[in-house]
């Protein structure tokens, strides 16, 4: 996983290895701040099926940037639950993400 995020960092942006660190807490950052959006949203009695497309909009995006391709599926999938406002798989969609952000934290 993080492994895979410097590997992309590297080969596809250039990046050197004196340079890593800082792209991996950047990294590391956005994913908590989308971590702490998806927290709030799991939080709240009803699915907030616009802020979920806007969490998920944002993962997508630095997902994307950084090479990490399972947290992108996560959020696409995430995504086309909230504009199916499923909630059921809004809930579940969230946790999944919660999950992973638990796991690159744990490699970090």
């Amino acid at each position: 996983m993080l492994k895979d995020v410097k590997d992309y960092f590297r080969a596809e942006l250039g990046i050197t290895d004196d340079m890593l660190g800082d792209f991996v807490k950047t990294f590391l950052s956005s994913f908590d701040a989308s971590a702490r959006d998806l927290e709030a949203i799991l939080a709240a009695p009803q699915v907030d099926f616009p802020a979920v497309r806007r969490a998920t909009h944002t993962l997508k995006g630095f997902a994307e940037t950084s090479g990490a391709e399972d947290i992108r599926d996560k959020a696409v999938a995430l995504n086309a639950s909230a504009h199916a406002a499923d909630a059921d798989a809004c809930r579940a969609g969230a946790r999944a993400i919660l999950d992973l952000h638990a796991a690159y934290r744990a490699e970090a």
